[in-house]
């Protein structure tokens, strides 16, 4: 696919069924995208003066590969690219944040005027201060990040002990599905609707065929 990588994970942002501003690039996409040749081609046009054995290792912390780390950085550089500041991947890196770190926050002291970035919303927690960033790249970034997310759903019991808390502004990979119109249930203060979740993002067809045919319910209360 011709255009910028910026241009190809834009175009491959799909609407999320929960709302019309929702956006979110689907798992598979972002892998597919952001594969070991066009994250090193752009790592070789942004550090150009850099020695082939230093992009190299760039690009194995990138993608979570190679000896030094199997942490991927590969939604964080989406999102840099994304906004234009793919260049401050290093200093990310150099911070020790990875993909496991996101959603960044800010720090409650911020008001309009944002400083940096928090992993936890805490002046005390680690914090990254990109250089050169204007508050509209920290606004960007902050934005784009529930982009690339979604969450992933499986039925692999050894992540029980590991079950994340979503964000208010998560995105959820639902998918439009017209055959489950007018299908809603409600019951007391409370509703339960089916929803069709993206294929790349549960396994639940690799378990149970029964299960793979129903659709998902999600509950709102």
């Amino acid at each position: 696919m011709s255009g910028t990588l910026s241009d190809r994970l834009e175009c491959a942002m799909i609407r999320s069924a929960e709302g019309t501003d929702n956006w979110f690039i689907p798992h598979d996409q972002l892998n597919q995208i952001l594969d070991r040749r066009s994250v090193t081609d752009e790592v070789i046009t942004l550090f150009n003066d850099e020695t082939p054995q230093q992009l190299e290792q760039l690009v194995d912390r990138i993608l979570g590969q190679g000896k030094i780390s199997q942490v991927e950085c590969r939604k964080i550089f989406a999102v840099l690219v994304i906004i234009g500041q793919a260049r401050s991947i290093k200093q990310f890196i150099d911070n020790n944040i990875s993909d496991a770190d996101i959603p960044l926050k800010t720090s409650p002291e911020d008001g309009f005027k944002i400083t940096a970035f928090h992993i936890k919303q805490e002046t005390t927690s680690p914090r990254i201060t990109p250089k050169g960033w204007s508050n509209t790249n920290y606004r960007n970034f902050l934005d784009y990040q529930w982009c690339v997310n979604a969450p992933v759903f499986t039925r692999d019991k050894s992540h029980d002990d590991n079950i994340p808390v979503l964000g208010e502004q998560t995105i959820f990979p639902w998918i439009p599905d017209h055959s489950l119109k007018d299908q809603n249930h409600k019951t007391g203060h409370s509703e339960v609707r089916p929803v069709k979740i993206h294929e790349s993002h549960h396994d639940f067809a690799n378990t149970d065929v029964r299960l793979a045919s129903c659709p998902y319910y999600r509950c709102n209360s």
